[in-house]
């Protein structure tokens, strides 16, 4: 995942949870595809000066490197926020008339394809900045309070820090102090973050207006390059698609792991159930960085830069450093930074990999200029190579070499039945995931951005009950996160589990990146399988393969031009995803009777 400012339409920070080819020309469809909305463009003139184009590129490039550095010192010292501060003093940068600059170079006959499309990035950037600028308050605010918020319980005699009280979720083992934290943390969203985020929404509101869109979900449509509703219709069909598997795994795993069933199952569980306790062995925190290496130096790939230096791996356990991991882009190719606070547990291997595809990815940019490099239209491309990286372990060939990996550095050798659990654990997750984002979070979030009920369509159909979310008041909006939660997790959310209807928001909906992505992320898997063999693993030619056709173009491409280059047609296969879901459980149930 990428770590940015809300409303940008890409990210570098990337956290938790990116995209380039080599030398081809872009498309004119892809060119074409970024120009603004008419309702966008340029109308009053600025009071400030305008700055001729050269100034805004070199200012706006300046802005950005500083932002990811503040933005790193923040995740991993505990600085405070600044982006206020940050923008300040730059109001000529984000004008309309800087704008209208880059729309008069823009209609220059002679203006290379690759130049055209990194100033129609610019310009896209640019004006999503104007809102960024009224909303950065309010993010700051968010994030201070976070960093000072104390969570209290019954159990424990010193107070703990917000931030890290997600850790103890997953290191707890009683259930019944898992619950009294959650609920504890409820009340801190509840009390401290969510009137904050009342008024943000509506500033962002206001802000999207004011720019020149219809309203909210119209700006963040263009700014990801899609259709939000378009990426709910597939998320209905997902649910229904993988709704028996679902509930089947994630009932045998909760048993295993937390010892109830799915019926009894609550959020406060979630993450101590993907630490998989019952296989950390293998997923100690020391094994994490060297397993990655394993991986990378299988198919080629390695965490050089092409400068000749290395990406910036911070692993220290600071106090105050934010646990979720991140990865900075600085200054790509040169600068890229990978933020991990190192726990045992299969979950936060995964969380490596995934960053490690995002880190990998932008340490291979050759794409000029800078703009198209850095500041592409949608992040579900680098998303979905950090999933491709991460639900590797859904693969039997893959935990295979892992095993191997484990018993040649003195760990105890994986039985089958432990790589079959493996991938049901993964599988599990990335279902969830697909069930949460595409679903879950686009149906509210788009109720709690202004689209009424009425357009909610056939999603309501799965709600147990639909005529109580049927307003657009906080009740209903709290109603809606619920239910539409409960659906995705397979169990019915309590008050305090859907206490976190204003702070589980994707803001400009990046969780329409994250839906498409991990639908990429399964394409990848069938067409590098098709191309170079079931047993991929070991096969340079792979690491090849991905810098130039994807990595080297930054993010340039759309998620249809990755799709295209990967030989699928130019959209997002969800049913391929729910059909590697069964595959993966099938192979999983298979492995486990192998002796």
């Amino acid at each position: 995942m990428l770590s940015a400012p809300p409303l940008r339409p890409r990210v570098r920070l990337i956290t938790s949870s990116v995209l380039l080819l080599a030398c081809s020309s872009v498309t004119r469809s892809s060119v074409t595809q970024t120009t603004p909305p008419v309702s966008a463009t340029t109308a009053a003139p600025a009071a400030s000066p305008a700055l001729d184009l050269a100034a805004i590129r070199a200012q706006y490039r300046a802005f950005d490197r500083l932002r990811a550095v503040l933005g790193w010192y923040t995740r991993t010292q505990g600085e405070p926020p600044l982006s206020a501060l940050l923008y300040l003093g730059r109001e000529p940068l984000f004008s309309a008339a800087s704008l209208a600059v880059i729309d008069s170079a823009l209609r220059r006959p002679d203006l290379a394809a690759e130049e055209a499309l990194g100033l129609r990035f610019l310009r896209l950037a640019l004006a999503s900045e104007r809102v960024s600028l009224q909303l950065a308050p309010f993010d700051d605010e968010v994030n201070a309070a976070s960093i000072a918020a104390k969570v209290r319980v019954a159990f424990d005699s010193q107070p703990m820090a917000f931030l890290h009280a997600p850790l103890r979720l997953a290191t707890e083992r009683d259930a019944g102090r898992r619950a009294q934290l959650y609920e504890a943390i409820s009340r801190v969203t509840l009390e401290t973050l969510n009137p904050i985020l009342v008024r943000k929404e509506a500033a962002a509101q206001a802000a999207a207006r004011t720019a020149g869109y219809a309203d909210y979900v119209a700006m963040s449509e263009e700014l990801r390059g899609t259709r939000i509703d378009s990426v709910l219709a597939e998320g209905i069909e997902y649910v229904k698609a993988t709704d028996s598997i679902y509930r089947v795994t994630a009932d045998r795993v909760a048993r295993e792991e937390v010892g109830v069933g799915l019926d009894r199952l609550r959020v406060s569980d979630w993450s101590r159930l993907f630490a998989s306790p019952s296989v950390i062995e293998a997923f100690r925190k020391e094994m994490q960085l060297p397993a990655l290496t394993m991986f990378l130096s299988g198919i080629g790939l390695d965490m050089k830069t092409l400068t000749g230096g290395e990406v910036k791996i911070d692993d220290s356990l600071h106090p105050l450093k934010v646990r979720r991991a991140a990865v900075f882009w600085v200054d790509p190719p040169a600068d890229v930074r990978l933020v991990v606070k190192p726990q045992d547990g299969m979950q936060d291997m995964g969380t490596l990999f995934h960053e490690a595809g995002h880190a990998v990815h932008m340490a291979r940019v050759t794409i000029t200029p800078w703009e198209a490099a850095m500041l592409g239209q949608s992040n579900a491309p680098t998303e979905a190579f950090g999933e491709f990286f991460r639900t590797t372990f859904e693969d039997p060939r893959f935990l295979a070499r892992f095993k191997a990996f484990l018993v040649a550095r003195g760990q105890p050798a994986l039985s089958n039945a432990q790589l079959a659990a493996v991938m049901r654990r993964s599988t599990l997750q990335q279902m969830n995931y697909i069930r949460r984002y595409a679903f879950a979070k686009l149906l509210y979030e788009l109720r709690l951005h202004g689209r009424s009920a009425s357009q909610d369509g056939t999603a309501m159909a799965l709600l147990p009950a639909p005529d109580r979310v049927r307003g657009d008041d906080d009740a209903s909006l709290r109603e809606l996160y619920g239910q539409a939660l409960s659906v995705a997790y397979g169990f019915t959310l309590n008050e305090a589990e859907s206490a976190r209807y204003r702070s589980d928001v994707d803001d400009t909906f990046y969780s329409a990146d994250y839906s498409r992505a991990f639908a990429l992320a399964a394409m990848m898997h069938d067409a590098i399988r098709r191309k170079f063999g079931v047993d991929w693993y070991g096969n340079p030619e792979v690491g090849k393969f991905l810098t130039e056709q994807l990595f080297a173009r930054g993010t340039s491409l759309s998620a249809e031009d990755v799709a295209e280059r990967l030989g699928f047609p130019r959209r997002m296969d969800f049913a391929l995803a729910a059909r590697r879901a069964r595959a993966v459980l099938a192979a999983a149930d298979s492995l486990e009777r192998s002796r």
